[in-house]
């Protein structure tokens, strides 16, 4: 009787620390935070990137790089990308290798390395050698899309919208 009191014993003290090992890595998960102690805060954010990803804070942001497969500027990438992962949780993230997926890179328009596809909600955006600056401005266009109107004026010589002439804007309209 005295054995099975102890296993019992052990056993409820394994499942307490398991439990309190599974509390402590949700506890963990929750309040992720990093400190950037580079001199030049090289693997922070920018505050306007940061912004740009508080405007979209609930809204998910899905990200396609097609970069070569073990290259640098992808690993550096990545950093970047674990950042803005970290600073929104929506943020989601996958490298692809051109040649080995020509499909997708198909799919998106990708004709070259180093381009990184943006999308949110039904728009997208293509960045080509993307950096920090390029990457928030593309991530802005998607968070505050403009439309533009054109006019054009008929009348005193202009080249005629829908002419067939050598001179006519037909190309231009479609």
């Amino acid at each position: 009787m005295k054995q099975f009191g102890m296993k019992l014993q052990l056993f409820l003290v394994s499942i307490l620390l398991l439990a309190a090992f599974v509390l402590g890595m949700l506890a963990i998960e929750r309040v992720n935070r990093r400190w950037d102690l580079t001199k030049n805060r090289v693997y922070s954010l920018s505050p306007q990137t940061m912004a740009v990803l508080d405007k979209l804070k609930d809204q998910k942001i899905q990200v396609w790089a097609f970069y070569p497969h073990e290259d640098q500027a992808r690993e550096n990438l990545e950093i970047f990308f674990k950042e803005c992962r970290l600073h929104h949780r929506k943020f989601l993230y996958a490298f692809y290798d051109p040649d080995r997926f020509p499909s997708l890179a198909k799919h998106f328009e990708v004709s070259q390395f180093y381009t990184v596809v943006i999308q949110h909600q039904d728009r997208i955006e293509r960045v080509v050698m993307p950096n920090e600056e390029t990457f928030t401005n593309a991530l802005l266009r998607l968070a505050a899309p403009r439309r533009y109107s054109l006019c054009f004026t008929s009348g005193h010589g202009e080249s005629v919208l829908n002419g067939v002439e050598r001179n006519s804007l037909a190309q231009l309209k479609t």
